[in-house]
């Protein structure tokens, strides 16, 4: 009687699905640049979402596209500025 071999992926089938080294390697993870990435995802959560980009772009005037941003993480980038809000004014607080 011939015993067939396991076919190779066999072994690799039955291992543990974390290995020590794989562990090791998350007991390091981003410890060069973990502040870093932290600050950049602190700042994703402040990104424009779908809904403040529709009632951007439904604006009619400058001052129902103050009103939207109001409503986002951005409600203070235009606040302080007078009535009638000009493109000047929008220009001048983007750079």
């Amino acid at each position: 009687l011939k015993l067939q071999s396991s076919p190779p992926f066999a072994l690799n089938y039955f291992k543990a699905p974390f290995s020590a080294p794989a562990a090791m390697e998350l007991s390091a993870f981003n410890i060069n640049h973990g502040y870093c990435e932290a600050v950049v995802r602190g700042l994703r959560s402040g990104f424009l979402g779908v809904e403040d980009y529709r009632r951007l772009g439904t604006s009619d005037t400058l001052e129902d596209m103050r009103s939207a941003l109001e409503e986002s993480d951005y409600g203070t980038f235009l606040q302080d500025e007078p009535s009638p809000l000009m493109v000047a004014t929008i220009s001048k607080k983007c750079y």
